[in-house]
């Protein structure tokens, strides 16, 4: 009997293509309640056969808005897995079986809480992308896809995470940052003992 954690959602990538990337088990769009915890189990294909993972240093996934601006500006979410927390022992029983994946991209319910602009539901980007471990460093694009989120009407949701103009985000769902939009930089913002601490310079992307 399986167990209910999360929401899965079960992404195969074939990085020979240039179409959307769907959701293994309903050939479609995956699709996500607004506010719920998500785990994207993502498989790296070159066609049929799996692909090597060695070369890689990280792969990274974004959540945009479905737009011009959403899409070549700033995540509304993001993570980023690091090369030791990928699998390079992935084959092709234990994708079928969806007892492993190559990497694995977890967003909280407060990640995932995006305005939704007054409607059930709003069609939201993602895309896929690693950074290889030659010198000089290689971004690799994998695949985009559509993620459609839905409000449950669940009551006790996490607050609204309101789409923005890149002056301000949550950096792994708990890391408030503002942008220097004149330098491309962020710095994160807290409070200790009263007084607030501004973060050392992050870069722009």
């Amino acid at each position: 009997m399986a167990l209910l954690t999360r929401q899965r959602l079960r992404i195969g990538v074939d990085t020979a293509r240039f179409e959307q990337v769907r959701e293994v088990r309903t050939a479609a769009a995956p699709v996500l309640w607004r506010g719920n915890d998500v785990a994207f189990e993502v498989g790296l294909f070159r066609g049929a056969e799996l692909l090597e993972i060695s070369n890689f240093a990280s792969m990274t996934l974004e959540i945009k808005a479905n737009d011009v601006a959403g899409i070549t500006g700033i995540p509304l979410a993001s993570r980023t897995i690091p090369a030791a927390n990928l699998d390079g022992t992935l084959d092709a029983t234990l994708w079928a079986d969806e007892s492993k994946q190559h990497a694995l991209f977890a967003f909280s319910g407060a990640e995932t809480a995006f305005d939704l602009g007054g409607e059930l539901e709003k069609v939201f980007y993602f895309a896929l992308f690693g950074l290889t471990t030659d010198v000089p460093v290689r971004r690799v694009m994998f695949g985009f896809g559509l993620l459609k989120v839905k409000e449950s009407g669940a009551t006790g949701l996490p607050p609204i995470v309101a789409e923005n103009n890149g002056a301000f985000r949550l950096k792994n769902g708990n890391e408030f940052q503002l942008r220097d939009t004149t330098l491309n930089q962020w710095r994160s913002i807290w409070f200790e003992d009263g007084i607030m601490q501004v973060g050392s310079p992050e870069s722009g992307v």
